[in-house]
């Protein structure tokens, strides 16, 4: 008897609110829900029973709840077989246009279908709360954002599989949304996040995995707090105006992590691994992980990481850190703990003691590791030979570093599994020392892991030939390659390439930045330099120019020469030329226009056409007879939407295709 009462007393505190107004059924009392709607009052809750409903319908203003059985029963099967589908007219399945607030809810629904193609939910100077729904192939947007419109969007999962180019699952014109503990899961040909809004965005929590671009930003003030994005083309693609990222971590992402940081933005706790290129631009970065090194035009703040993040499993998706993580408790939150959530992706307390230093100190990235249990420790002396550094800023650990005292004793903890691990000591103009297999065992004290740390300041790091780029001005095709030698003991990275006055670029599928250059080791840049077409105003003009190299907080200065006199050493292009070829546009992305290049062995027929991903022809590039040599045409995307296109050259007996990336 007393079990059965408290069974009670549970069912009627979790639908006390249900229970205080009216309830309607769908399709019990109503089949169609928009007439449910119209027979509601603020306060009611209607219920829509499994099924699917090909219907379209608006909450009309009213305070009221449109769930499945979800909510009372807590049983997520009612969300995946309560479906709301519609693709007769384009309009979305539900629309939010009568001023509706948060407690004008969506809750457990099935918005979309794999099988018709439809748009979701509209919020057009409305603020509803849409939580714990899932948004399936839709046509154009899962949710989007007009007026002054500042939803709640919390919860939802939304499983984005469809091929059209333009879809966003949530696409934020204007208002200020908040998107938080998401996720969206998508395909190459997908956005997750478009904002174009100018009121202050925040987007928190979110996991986002598989897009052609996790988050396209083109707001006014973004702030991007605590979300994983991973495994896109773009992690993060937009201007300069995002305000904040703070503990996210953007992991392998096939081109970039962030493109379109801007001077003011600010980037603290993030982990940056696995991108092609983590960042593209310039951002200020304190206490973040990245490979290697900052970009040349960020500012350090202090307190960055450039060593593996250590992942518990990347290669199966957890982005969690290991005891030996360098990113654990070494994040930053004095000014910037209001902005946190209480827990992070993984339900842990978002500030934890995780390296068992007794100080709970927020860690790098959107995990926290939990309180440190039965931890090992490791103890040892340091001394420096030469130089006048100070023992006591030596980083020394397995993950994240400590500090010895004065007299270089140190101590320090971690937690791990039993085992054998490599301790590292290093100091700025210090080779860096690395003990390895030092035994490591949960409650004991690991004694005598003893460093001498050798001063180390050469005058040359790199070596650089030619010393001089030498190009044939306006039609000289050729890339110059820059080879670049490591003559150090210490590892190089390059972290940019900057060409002041002219247009440039680099062989960016084969060379990355930043790039890696070990000690004794070489790397070799091919170059290319642009320039106009009829910029010269006398055929023997001579340009003098410089390409700046950037590296391990260092610079060097490379001379360009175009001298149209110089040919001792140029052949004529028709000689290289052996076969077609339809060379990457550059730039790509781009707006409004970009540049394809391609090589023609032989006389023959060209045809050079752009389409759009359904195979329909946009814009006729070339369709005439070329004789040998090499060629450039322009393809301007002014007038078309933000996109992928297919470029295809065309002969009778060659085609070849590229993608182009239209990015306004």
């Amino acid at each position: 008897m007393r079990k059965k009462l408290f069974l009670c007393v549970l069912i009627i505190a979790s639908t006390a609110t249900i229970l205080c107004s009216k309830v309607i059924y769908v399709p019990a009392d109503y089949p169609i829900i928009q007439d449910a709607i119209n027979a509601s009052s603020d306060g009611d809750t209607i219920l829509i029973a499994p099924g699917r409903y090909e219907q379209q319908f608006s909450t009309r203003g009213k305070k009221i709840t449109v769930s499945s059985l979800y909510l009372l029963t807590n049983d997520k099967s009612y969300i995946d077989s309560t479906k709301l589908v519609y693709g007769m007219n384009g309009y979305p399945i539900i629309s939010f246009g009568m001023n509706e607030d948060s407690t004008t809810k969506i809750i457990g629904l099935t918005i979309g279908g794999d099988d018709l193609g439809c748009n979701g939910i509209v919020c057009d100077n409305s603020s509803p709360t849409i939580s714990e729904n899932i948004f399936k192939t839709v046509l154009k947007y899962g949710i989007m954002c007009k007026g002054n419109s500042n939803p709640i969007i919390s919860k939802n999962r939304f499983l984005a599989s469809h091929t059209n180019s333009f879809y966003c699952c949530i696409d934020i014109r204007f208002g200020s949304p908040q998107i938080e503990n998401n996720y969206f899961g998508g395909t190459v040909n997908n956005i997750a996040i478009r904002n174009y809004s100018t009121e202050i965005v925040v987007i928190s929590g979110n996991i986002i995995k598989g897009f052609m671009i996790g988050i396209n930003d083109g707001g006014t003030e973004t702030n991007l707090i605590n979300n994983l994005i991973y495994n896109c083309f773009d992690g993060v693609y937009g201007n300069h105006n995002i305000k904040l990222l703070l503990n996210n971590t953007i992991a392998y992402n096939e081109r970039y992590g962030i493109y379109g940081g801007g001077s003011s933005t600010q980037v603290t706790n993030c982990i940056f691994w696995g991108n092609k290129k983590d960042i593209e631009g310039s951002a200020i970065i304190s206490h973040s992980s990245i490979l290697g090194c900052l970009p040349y035009d960020a500012t350090d703040n202090g307190g960055n990481v450039f060593s593996d993040p250590q992942f518990v499993d990347a290669l199966h998706e957890d982005f969690r850190l290991k005891g030996n993580s360098p990113c654990l408790d070494t994040g930053y939150s004095d000014s910037l703990s209001v902005l946190l959530p209480e827990f992070d992706l993984y339900l842990n307390k978002r500030i934890e003691d995780g390296n068992a230093d007794n100080i709970s100190v927020i860690d790098i990235g959107c995990y926290e590791r939990g309180k440190a249990i039965n931890p090992a420790y490791v103890s040892g002396h340091i001394t420096l030979s030469g130089g006048s550094g100070k023992v006591e800023d030596v980083n020394v650990g397995i993950g994240t570093p400590a500090h010895p005292d004065a007299n270089g004793n140190y101590q320090f903890a971690l937690s791990v599994p039993d085992s054998f691990y490599t301790v590292i000591a290093s100091l700025d103009k210090y080779l860096k020392q690395e003990i390895k297999d030092v035994p490591i065992k949960s409650g004991l004290v690991t004694q005598n892991v003893n460093f001498n740390l050798e001063y180390y300041n050469p005058d040359q790091i790199i070596k650089i030939k030619p010393d001089t780029l030498k190009f044939l001005v306006e039609d000289d095709l050729r890339g110059r390659i820059l080879s670049v030698k490591n003559s150090s003991l210490i590892d190089v990275y390059i972290s940019g390439i900057q060409l002041y006055n002219m247009q440039f670029y680099f062989d960016e599928e084969n060379f990355s930045i930043p790039h890696l250059i070990a000690p004794g080791d070489s790397c070799d840049v091919i170059i290319w330099v642009n320039i106009p077409i009829g910029s010269l105003a006398y055929p023997n003009t001579i340009i003098i120019d410089s390409l700046t190299l950037f590296y391990n907080a260092q610079k060097q200065i490379i001379p360009i020469l175009f001298d149209p006199s110089i040919v001792d050493d140029v052949k004529d292009n028709s000689q290289t030329i052996t076969t077609f070829q339809l060379h990457q546009n550059y730039p790509n992305p781009f707006n409004p226009s970009t540049v394809i290049e391609y090589n023609v062995p032989k006389d023959s027929h060209i045809k050079i056409i752009v389409y759009d991903l359904l195979g329909r022809e946009i814009q006729k590039l070339v369709d005439e007879k070329k004789s040998v040599g090499s060629y450039k045409v322009e393809f301007a995307g002014s007038g078309l939407p933000s996109g992928i296109y297919l470029c295809r050259l065309q002969t009778k007996e060659y085609s070849e295709t590229r993608k182009l990336l239209l990015m306004k």
